[in-house]
């Protein structure tokens, strides 16, 4: 498995590519800046983006999400119960194709959404790979 951790945008959030070494499929998780660098790190390791994963609806983990899916036609997922966070950003709301429940999985790069019950940056944050 390939995990990169980028420092991204002026809050200065955590993005991780995590993709298949094999199939080269890949998530970008909470793309909130420095959109460029994100795609150039793709580009380097040849990966595929099937994913742009949000852990939360906040603005500094999703604001990336536009450009990314335009450079790579990947699905945007998201916990459903910050649907209504994000509509209070009306543009952002528009991207979301696929609002799924943490229970699902996102089988191609095997990475599980489910939620522990520790404290996070909002009460819908999602755990990727835990």
């Amino acid at each position: 498995m390939f995990i990169k951790q980028m420092t991204v945008g002026m809050m200065g959030v955590c993005c991780y590519i995590v993709a298949c070494e094999q199939t080269k499929e890949a998530v970008i998780i909470d793309p909130g800046g420095n959109e460029e660098d994100i795609l150039a790190a793709c580009q380097e390791e040849n990966l595929k983006v099937k994913y742009i994963v949000n852990t939360h609806g906040h603005p500094d983990h999703v604001c990336g999400n536009k450009l990314l899916k335009d450079a790579t036609g990947a699905d945007i997922v998201m916990h459903t119960a910050d649907a209504g966070n994000v509509a209070n950003f009306p543009l952002l709301f528009r991207l979301l194709e696929r609002l799924q429940d943490v229970r699902h999985k996102i089988s191609p790069v095997g990475i599980n959404r489910s939620r522990h019950g520790r404290p996070a940056a909002a009460p819908t944050a999602v755990c990727p790979g835990c």
